[in-house]
């Protein structure tokens, strides 16, 4: 994640009026490119939201600032906190930065770089990585810190969230013939809540053996016909997309001292009949109890933008931060507006060896159903048939339009894939929502809860 990738150039358009500049498609981004560039010309592209190395920038003479060029008579484009752009310029949309394949000679061999490598790094030498803040940087480390000293467990039976992939950079490992299943990406904190299975004899656990336990066990395993004291026992346990909480569901993540952690994992453990070993995997949307938003406005520039949603983004996915309940709840029986929403986007059974199955599509809608939860909403169902550029196309439609939930942009949409070998699920963000949050990280105080959480 958080890579460059290796790319041909797949089309040049003219932009009406520039002299020196056209417009590029390649590996399903839109850049700008000069008027040299030619369709096959090979590359590296950077998205949106990426940061190059200074090694990248000092030996290409990429900085605006000439005195940090390696020739300091050459003036390049690149701001000192070498972040890449996703903006508008000359009504055209840019969704990153490509670059020769040449520029990366610095770093060493390029012989066989091929279209579809992705990179961090090359020989060793750092190319690029994601861009955060000075103060997510710090706020990183302190959250770090913090959750190792506090935190008790780290279950070895509560898998993270696999990472979530670019669509665009992933797109070749989908296998003709997988159901993808095209979802609304949602902005809000990510969470996860199970009835866990436990092991006496891992040190995170809550429960242990004590010593006579301990003593008889180790004699029930020579002489076979005494009983054992059982080793595995199963818990509640909910976190957030990387921490776990602690015994009294205090959340000690970037939401630390908010109560809608605690309230969803009691609501789970009180009111929803989960079988030993199911992890349900989810999306915290809206306000927290003070009325604040989960998720920070964006603050809105562009004109055009700015007429229709006025001078922020609040994303409200429909809650009401006044209410008088927490949770809404949407289903046959009720029609409740709360403060926050919960949106499920996927339900795993984690196994006491430690492999973990995962449901498909239809079974976790079921379930939620049955237990009065909300899915993500889910926008269309398809059957792959490999044409890679008709299905980024088509995501970049869904991912363009606004909120189902709520008066504002959609972050983007998520293409789950379901195939005999394999279940995962890609991204595509839109690009209005890549524009906001760039600007957001152009305030170097902005502090990203998602990276610290």
């Amino acid at each position: 994640m958080h890579e460059a990738v290796i790319a041909l150039i797949s089309e040049i358009v003219e932009i009406p009026g520039a002299k020196t500049i056209a417009l590029a498609k390649v590996a399903g981004f839109q850049v700008i490119v000069g008027k040299d560039t030619q369709v096959g010309d090979l590359g590296i592209l950077f998205e949106g939201g990426l940061q190059l190395s200074h090694e990248m920038c000092y030996f290409n003479n990429l900085y605006h600032h000439p005195d940090l060029n390696l020739d300091k008579e050459q003036t390049g484009y690149i701001e000192d906190n070498r972040k890449i752009q996703t903006k508008r310029f000359m009504k055209q949309q840019s969704e990153g930065l490509w670059l020769s394949i040449n520029r990366l000679s610095w770093a060493g061999n390029i012989s066989n770089l091929t279209p579809g490598t992705l990179l961090k790094e090359l020989n060793g030498k750092p190319i690029c990585d994601k861009y955060f803040t000075k103060a997510t940087h710090i706020q990183h480390n302190d959250s770090n810190n913090k959750i190792e000293r506090h935190r008790a467990k780290k279950h070895r039976f509560f898998p993270l969230h696999f990472e979530t992939e670019q669509l665009r950079q992933h797109i070749y490992e989908i296998p003709v013939g997988a159901i993808l299943i095209i979802s609304q990406k949602n902005h809000g904190t990510s969470g996860r809540t199970g009835l866990i299975c436990c092991s006496k004899a891992d040190p995170e656990s809550s429960i242990q053996f004590n010593w006579f336990q301990k003593l008889w066990n180790q004699a029930a395993n020579s002489f076979s016909f005494l009983p054992e004291f059982p080793q595995y026992y199963y818990e509640w346990i909910s976190g957030t997309r990387r921490t776990e909480m602690d015994s009294s569901v205090t959340d000690n993540g970037w939401f630390s001292g908010k109560k809608f952690r605690a309230q969803i994992h009691n609501y789970f453990k009180d009111k929803i009949p989960f079988e030993s070993g199911m992890i349900v995997y989810y999306e915290i949307c809206g306000f927290c109890e003070d009325g604040t938003s989960i998720m920070s406005p964006h603050k809105i520039e562009d004109k055009e933008l700015k007429k229709q949603y006025g001078e922020r983004m609040l994303y409200t996915y429909g809650c009401n931060s006044t209410a008088e309940v927490d949770m809404s709840i949407h289903n046959q029986y009720e029609d409740i507006v709360g403060k926050y929403r919960v949106l499920v986007y996927r339900i795993s059974r984690s196994l006491a060896d430690e492999t973990e199955y995962e449901l498909p599509w239809y079974e976790v809608v079921r379930l939620c159903n049955k237990w009065g939860l909300e899915t993500v909403p889910v926008l269309e169902t398809i059957v792959y048939n490999g044409e890679k550029d008709a299905l980024i196309e088509r995501c970049k439609f869904w991912a363009d339009q606004k909120d189902i939930l709520g008066p504002h942009i959609r972050e983007g949409v998520c293409v789950r894939v379901e195939a005999p070998e394999t279940t995962t699920i890609l991204k595509h963000k839109s690009f209005w929502f890549r524009v906001l949050e760039g600007l957001k990280t152009d305030q170097e105080d902005f502090v990203d809860p998602e990276d610290v959480s």
